[in-house]
């Protein structure tokens, strides 16, 4: 009987050891469970992104059938919007701050925290957390979840470096960069426009699966069936090394009588047309006046646009548009 009224003691002496550790525990590290509401995010059901940063302008990403959007104008680059949804939904807690740490992070992220929102089609609110500093290794970033008291420190399992940098991304640098990527099925006539070599300017149309060229030189012929249908599907996945809308040269390059002048008569009616203008002769002096004169030399161009954009782009995605109307005639 004294054995087990020993035990009994024992045991409700240990209760009471372990009631008061998880209270001290609590007051320590400040855990809520209510606060442990993490992201789990289905990546169709998700139709709208805003990330509000201090100082920086709300960025606002929405999808239109596979593509993304920012401020519903600009077409977000692929890759960006994959690392977004990489840390979106894989994130998880690297550890829970004591009381010290926890205080110390909702302050910085009071003046650093990165608002994160999620929205369905309906406009109704998936998610929404903010994002606060790094850690002082780097290797997690401080989370809170709207509303909550305790802050997370979440980090993506077998990547290293924090959560900011997937969302930290302006305007300029979250657009997509394709000059051109449209659908030949979508174009009906090509117009092949050297300002400075008249003789060598063609337009190419379609009228249902058959193809008609127009030039100086042959007064509309029926060129190589198979050339030309190639042609009009050279108009895809044409990108730019970088976009340079704030360079101080750039109207007067605009203004510039370019090398070449391509434009795409469009099914829908939204026609456009772009402008290269060799860097080499910019910076050298050089005319490039025709094909013939592409040398080595030239790597890169400045692209101009109807919709106002100005690219710088490598060779690589525009020497297949450097045709003369021979290139079209079957031999």
């Amino acid at each position: 009987m004294k054995k087990t009224l020993f035990l009994l003691v024992v045991l409700l002496g240990l209760g009471g050891l372990y009631y008061f550790s998880i209270q001290e525990s609590e007051k320590e590290t400040t855990i809520k469970m209510q606060d442990r509401q993490f992201i789990t995010l289905d990546r169709e059901d998700v139709h709208i992104i805003t990330i509000d940063s201090p100082g920086r302008p709300l960025i606002h990403l929405s999808r239109s059938g596979n593509d993304w959007y920012v401020d519903q104008k600009h077409k977000v680059r692929p890759n960006i919007i994959d690392n977004m949804f990489l840390a979106l939904m894989r994130m998880s807690i690297k550890y829970i701050p004591l009381k010290r740490e926890n205080d110390t992070a909702a302050e910085r992220m009071e003046k650093f925290g990165l608002e994160i929102k999620t929205y369905d089609k309906s406009g109704k609110v998936l998610t929404d957390f903010t994002l606060g500093t790094n850690t002082n290794d780097e290797y997690g970033t401080y989370f809170r979840n709207r509303g909550a008291e305790q802050i997370y420190v979440m980090s993506i399992p077998s990547y290293d470096g924090g959560l900011r940098n997937y969302f930290t991304q302006n305007v300029a640098a979250l657009r997509d960069l394709a000059v051109l990527n449209e659908n030949a099925e979508q174009i009906k006539a090509i117009s092949i426009d050297y300002p400075k070599d008249v003789a060598r300017s063609m337009v190419l149309s379609k009228t249902g699966s058959q193809f008609e060229l127009s030039s100086n030189q042959y007064k509309e012929v029926q060129p190589d069936q198979k050339i030309a249908d190639a042609f009009f599907k050279s108009f895809k996945n044409v990108y730019s090394e970088q976009i340079m809308n704030n360079f101080v040269h750039k109207d007067t390059i605009s203004s510039m009588i370019p090398f070449l002048k391509l434009s795409l008569d469009m099914e829908e009616g939204q026609d456009k047309w772009i402008a290269l203008h060799p860097i080499v002769d910019i910076e050298s002096g050089y005319n490039t006046r025709r094909i013939e004169d592409v040398t080595s030399r030239h790597s890169k161009y400045f692209v101009s646009t109807s919709w106002g954009d100005f690219y710088k782009v490598q060779n690589k995605f525009l020497r297949g548009f450097f045709v003369t109307p021979d290139y079209f005639i079957k031999k």
